[in-house]
């Protein structure tokens, strides 16, 4: 299974010879973040995006955090609004913010019609908690290491991704991983070393995909930011190819090409 890419629309990417760059530099699914998008609003940046490009156009619900020790549905009141209208316009994914349990899930899909897939995002310690029921009604999972930080000390943040995976990956659920890919990006032309080793272990430990939000939302190099995170996909998939392998020589031309 290919490796997906996901891009966070926003001001920089907003427009057709933007949104058509990107998916010619290997876009598979553009994101429309409800948080910044007023509700009267969706439906034409939907409508216009989708005129640009045969990819899917999904959004991503406000969502609320959970206060502690207190169950509510994770529904913002401009997410009970938008519901009825993408629906109507038959979006196929929604990406479930701050999913906390797996009815959850089950609630966002009563407001639908037909199977609408469903990607919850883990991102608070509730969600963290019942992860395991989370994955197993989801179509995907999202981990999104920036509000999570706000739950799991930073220093533990990569150890909270791997627990996530191991449960998504039980449960057969493509997993994605959102924040700080190519944080850099938002201003320069290229990522760091740290960024590229950062995709390279996350790609390694079995993420299904990668998601862009503000390097290509409000960053100043779009489609760049894609470009670049395609040649680390395909260079992690050429590399991936030398398994086994124990010529040096053979290790070290890869290395130097």
């Amino acid at each position: 299974m290919s490796t997906k890419i996901i891009a966070t629309v926003g001001p920089a990417s907003f427009g057709p010879s933007k949104i058509r760059g990107m998916d010619a530099a290997g876009v598979d699914i553009f994101r429309v973040n409800l948080s910044h998008t007023e509700v009267e609003d969706f439906e034409i940046v939907y409508d216009l995006v989708g005129s640009w490009t045969d990819k899917p156009v999904c959004p991503d619900t406000q969502g609320v955090r959970m206060r502690p020790n207190r169950k509510q549905h994770g529904f913002s009141a401009r997410d009970l609004k938008i519901f009825p209208i993408l629906n109507r316009l038959n979006v196929p994914m929604v990406f479930l913010s701050f999913c906390s349990y797996a009815e959850d899930v089950a609630r966002l899909k009563e407001h639908f019609d037909y199977d609408v897939k469903v990607v919850s995002k883990i991102e608070s310690a509730r969600g963290l908690h019942n992860v395991r029921e989370i994955a197993a009604m989801s179509d995907g999972i999202l981990i999104d290491r920036g509000d999570l930080s706000k739950d799991v000390p930073l220093i533990k943040i990569p150890y909270a991704q791997d627990y996530i995976m191991e449960w998504a990956w039980a449960a057969n659920t493509p997993v994605y991983v959102a924040t700080n890919l190519m944080e850099s990006m938002m201003s320069e032309s290229e990522p760091t070393r740290a960024e590229v080793n950062d995709i390279v272990k996350t790609l390694d430990a079995g993420a299904s995909g990668l998601v862009l939000a503000g390097e290509t939302a409000i960053g100043r190099h779009p489609e760049k930011s894609v470009v670049v995170l395609k040649s680390i996909i395909e260079g992690r998939d050429s590399h991936s190819e030398l398994d086994g392998s124990t010529e040096d020589e053979v290790i070290i031309e890869w290395l130097l090409k």
